[in-house]
């Protein structure tokens, strides 16, 4: 779409799985991906399925890599990817349901690495962006909700909620970032 690559994805728990055990989304030739914990799938109902979207960076709404903004605390921020979303959508009347849970989900929000530091951050009920309970995943706890290294490189973000996630620079610490000095 214009807005930018949305992937369904029917999530099933492979038998026998234990209760630690996550169910992975990895979208081919896109940033979006996700890995749940098998506590998130408890309650799926069989109409609902994962909708992951990774909005276009050629798209010149706010949702772009590069887009300038104010983050909840007031801070400038530019965000360093093209954000993503992930929500757990019904079949039946198109609604996202909410999800909490206490086992981090791990959302990809680039498959590259960043050079720059970067703060996970969600889009909050405000339309601003926040870093209340989401925070920057270490490789190590990705490859383990993976169970491979294969996928695990670049971005990724741990949070206990769904919603639309994105990579931020903070431009008063990192003013000397070539794509904030070029905007």
């Amino acid at each position: 779409t214009s807005l930018g690559t949305i992937t369904a994805v029917r999530l099933v728990m492979a038998p026998g799985a234990s209760a630690d055990s996550f169910v992975t989304a990895l979208v081919p030739d896109s940033p979006a991906a996700a890995a749940l914990p098998a506590e998130a799938l408890k309650d799926l109902a069989s109409d609902e399925i994962l909708v992951m979207t990774s909005f276009g960076s050629s798209n010149t709404s706010a949702m772009r890599a590069g887009a300038r903004m104010t983050s909840a605390s007031g801070r400038p921020v530019v965000l360093a990817f093209a954000p993503v979303d992930i929500s757990v959508v019904s079949l039946t009347n198109g609604e996202a349901r909410e999800v909490r849970v206490a086992t981090p989900i791990y959302i990809r929000i680039a498959e590259e690495a960043s050079g720059a530091s970067v703060t996970c951050a969600y889009l909050d009920s405000k339309s601003q962006w926040s870093t209340d309970g989401v925070r920057r995943a270490t490789s190590d706890e990705v490859i383990a909700a993976l169970g491979t290294a294969a996928g695990a490189g670049g971005v990724w973000c741990a949070t206990v909620h769904l919603s639309i996630f994105g990579a931020l620079l903070d431009t008063l610490l990192d003013c000397t970032n070539a794509n904030v000095l070029s905007e």
